[in-house]
């Protein structure tokens, strides 16, 4: 847009200048009329624009150049669009950064925080404390690092070059390694990793060390089990070293690794000693084949001819060892094996009844009986060899005999033998007492020729020496067969019943600590939506914006009661704040009626702002469009939150109603700059018009002027240049003009322009001016009249006057006559008015 100056003629449009920036020109603008503060504009145009974010426009007249290169924000600052002034930057918020000029504050990066104001560049934001955790924008730490996990800081940014360093920006940044473990939150670095102790594995992440399962053992820092190797087998949890798996039995093999138990007996016509790794191993140190001049049953594991096919862990000469209990270690004993040589039976016949028959230096007279029967003193009756050969003989035709001992000296037969007791087997041949108590995770009814008689069922138990399976307590389980122990229900797992085969998860909403019988419930103002939770901390707290009512809550009750904040671990859905527990007050301090200047929505998780342009005096609000009220006419809300009107609109402009500038400008729905031939005190709510007698010829003007003298003022036009046949006084407070006064009547006004009466000009000689207002003369003056000025009538009668009257006697007045004339020679005039008379011949002329 352009301009042209006042009183100076334009020859053209290419004479009009462009409008300078800071200011704008509508048409026909004589004098560029200013921006005002918090606006700019470019030079050539017709209206301003608000002052950008980054920026501020503290002159009347800011150009776009001189804002963009002088006015910017300070680095720490941020600049609203609009400002007006420096001092009106506010400081940079906590979690965020403003370099300088910029256009909005700028979130620190993830790894970072910002816990005070004013930050002026990224490198302000400090990496994150080491242990925990910060999301972008944070202004401490999100949260700490969850366990299974560290979280270092001061680490090489992964996303960029600024800043060098961050901190963890994850619950989960760095998981501790395979052979480690974290049972705490927040650890801060990988040296925090516990090492995981022997008899446990610990995965990648692991919160809580992992017994150790059966059929493999783990040495301190193990990552994953190891299997036990072939040849040996792992019946028991937490083994620490290779050497805690047993060597496989005498009788059985153990052909692969992480066997939990021997995987079978040998096979028929071999003979397995202790750590055989097949069915038929033919080494020489786990086992050979069967040797020429005898047999081997399947299991066998001596080359005597018994068929019994029981062998126990033992020494090289066949002396019986016992099992050893400490421990629930299984130890395996040799089987004892009676020597049925019958060379030298002759030879000792006579020594029986002074020897013990469980002594190692019996020979074969004594009573020989199959294995799970034993005699009690060792002894029987030999007085009769027929007797004693026919025992024999039914000995070698029972194929199957009855497990039963004998614990009765004297015993002539098998049929004497009495069975082994419960609890208990008997697996030497001609045995006094039972061989050992049966073995831990087996039972024993009675009459067992080896320690695992009947095996334990999963969900029982039963240590040495048991005579029947036990169930397991509620709180343990067990799910492998042979078992002398159950295991206790780990964290995270329920057990409530007995005889349990498995544990059961805990379920979402409660959590489950050792040997958990009963689930707990997560309390009110927390909830889970996971399973296998440990403890009560593990629950987690309400979100803000909902309540968690119910105990064992899977979920949010639900969202806070709009016109209500909840904080986190909220218990209702309206709260109300209250730290005073005086008089059995409830004291609540998870949440809060919406304060005054916010709105808060259902749901919400903070109180928000109510805009700028509003504001909100009442706790409780709703929704932006209830609660945050349009700022009043006449003033404005220049800033969130707030709770009454910053203050009165400036003067030369006026608010409609939502103004958050003082000067809204450029025709805004809340206000502009006064128009002309307005005024606008401060907290004008609208423009008024001047009133007759003043006038305002710009925009932004607070009062009105009082018309000046030569011009007339009326109400909502610009000034009036006073109209030819009046004249136009100054007007003054006590007395405005509000009309021109007319010329009096003798007078008239020949030019426009005129302030005072006496510029009003004296009716002309020879004419008279008969009104008011005249822009003229009225007439000529009569005959027989005369006016040297200012007559008001075209006879003017008056004598005395000696500017005007009748034409006297001896003269004569023609019409518009400016004074008398003399009757000439030869005429006279005898009358007032008349003409002049021709002299008679006989007359005189006096």
């Amino acid at each position: 847009m352009t301009f042209w100056y006042l009183g100076i003629p334009a020859l053209g449009s290419e004479s009009c200048l462009e409008c300078p920036g800071g200011s704008y020109c509508t048409a026909e603008t004589i004098t560029p009329y200013d921006c005002g503060l918090g606006f700019y504009s470019e030079p050539g145009q017709y209206e301003c624009l608000v002052c950008r974010a980054g920026y501020y426009c503290d002159n009347v007249t800011t150009s776009e150049d001189d804002m963009l290169n002088n006015k910017k924000c300070t680095p720490g600052k941020y600049c609203a669009d609009g400002l007006s002034d420096l001092g009106q930057a506010t400081d940079c918020t906590i979690g965020k950064y403003c370099p300088e000029a910029t256009p909005e504050e700028l979130l620190c990066p993830v790894g970072t925080k910002r816990e005070t104001v004013g930050a002026p560049a990224v490198t302000d934001c400090a990496p994150c404390d080491a242990g925990y955790y910060c999301v972008e924008g944070s202004s401490d730490e999100t949260g700490p690092c969850d366990k299974g996990y560290y979280c270092p800081t001061n680490f090489t940014n992964p996303y960029g070059a600024s800043p060098a360093t961050i901190g963890s920006y994850g619950a989960q940044q760095e998981p501790c390694p395979a052979g480690t473990y974290m049972d705490e939150f927040a650890a801060p670095e990988l040296a925090s990793c516990k090492i995981c102790p022997t008899g446990y594995y610990c995965p990648q992440a692991s919160v809580d060390p992992t017994d150790c399962p059966q059929g493999s053992y783990c040495p301190a820092q193990s990552g994953v089990p190891t299997p036990c190797p072939a040849g040996r087998y792992g019946n028991r949890t937490h083994l620490e070293q290779m050497t805690d798996c047993n060597m496989c039995d005498p009788g059985y093999y153990c052909d692969t690794q992480g066997l939990l138990l021997p995987r079978a007996q040998c096979d028929p016509g071999y003979l397995c000693y202790i750590g055989a790794i097949t069915s038929g191993p033919t080494d020489g140190v786990t086992g050979e084949l069967c040797p020429a001049g005898g047999y081997c049953v399947a299991g066998d594991c001596d080359d005597d001819d018994d068929d019994d096919g029981g062998c126990e862990e033992g020494n090289d000469d066949g002396d019986d060892i016992d099992f050893d209990d400490d421990d629930d270690d299984i130890v395996f004993a040799a089987a004892a094996a009676a020597d049925d040589d019958d060379d030298d039976d002759d030879d000792d016949d006579d020594d029986d009844d002074d020897d013990d028959y469980g002594d190692d230096d019996d020979d074969d007279d004594s009573c020989v009986v199959s294995s799970a029967y034993y005699d009690g003193d060792g002894s029987h009756d030999d007085n009769d060899d027929d007797e004693e050969e026919e025992d024999k003989e039914e000995e070698e035709d029972e194929e199957e005999w009855e497990e039963v001992e004998d614990n009765v000296s004297g015993a002539v037969n098998n049929y004497d033998c009495i069975e082994c007791d419960a609890g208990y087997y008997c697996s030497s041949i001609a045995g006094g007492e039972p061989t050992g108590l049966c073995w831990g995770g087996y039972y024993c009814t009675g009459g067992a020729a080896n320690p695992r008689q009947n095996i334990v069922d999963p969900g029982h138990y039963s240590p040495n020496g048991s005579a029947s399976q036990i169930e397991c307590l509620r709180g343990t389980y067990q799910p492998f067969p042979a078992q002398p122990s159950c295991l206790e229900c780990e964290p995270g797992y329920v057990c409530p019943d007995k005889a349990m085969t498995d544990h059961n998860p805990c379920e979402a909403g409660r959590y489950c600590g050792n040997g958990t019988t009963v689930m707990s419930d997560c309390p009110p103002g927390t909830y889970s939506n996971q399973t296998h939770l440990t403890t009560e901390s593990e629950c987690t707290i309400c979100p803000r914006g909902y309540y968690c009512r119910d105990r064992g809550a899977t979920e949010p009750t639900g969202m806070c009661n709009a016109g209500h904040i909840c904080y986190e671990g909220a218990l209702d859905d309206d709260p109300v704040y209250n730290d005073d527990p005086s008089g059995n007050n409830t004291v609540v301090t998870y949440g809060d009626t919406c304060h005054e200047g916010y709105y808060c929505p259902q749901g919400t998780s903070f109180m928000i702002p109510c805009p700028i342009g509003t504001y909100n005096p009442s706790r409780s609000g709703k929704s932006e469009s209830t609660a945050c009220l349009s700022c009043d006419a006449g003033k404005y809300c220049n800033g969130t939150a707030l709770t009454a009107p910053t203050g009165d609109c400036d003067a030369g402009y006026y608010c409609t109603g939502g103004a958050y500038l003082p000067n809204p400008y450029d025709n805004q729905t809340t206000g502009d700059i006064c128009p002309l031939y307005h005024y606008c005190p401060a907290g004008a709510q609208s423009p008024s018009l001047c009133t007759l007698g003043y006038f305002s010829n710009t925009t932004g003007r607070s009062d009105c002027e009082l018309c000046i003298a030569r011009y007339i003022c009326y109400v909502g036009e610009a000034p009036r240049i006073c109209p030819q046949g009046y004249y136009c006084p100054a007007s003054t407070t006590i007395i405005p003009l509000e009309t021109p006064t007319p010329c009096p009547i003798g007078t008239y006004g020949a030019t426009d322009s005129l302030s005072d009466s006496t510029e009003c000009q004296t009716c002309d000689a020879g004419y008279y001016c008969d009104s008011t207002g005249q822009t003229n003369v009225t007439g000529p003056i009569s005959g027989g009249f005369w006016s040297m000025r200012g007559s008001t009538v075209p006879t003017p009668g008056d004598t005395n006057n000696a500017d005007r009257g009748i034409c006297p006697k001896g003269y004569y007045c023609e019409e518009g006559s400016t004074t008398p004339v003399p009757c000439p020679q030869g005429t006279y005039g005898y009358v007032e008015r008349h003409c002049c008379q021709f002299c008679h011949v006989y007359d005189r002329a006096v």
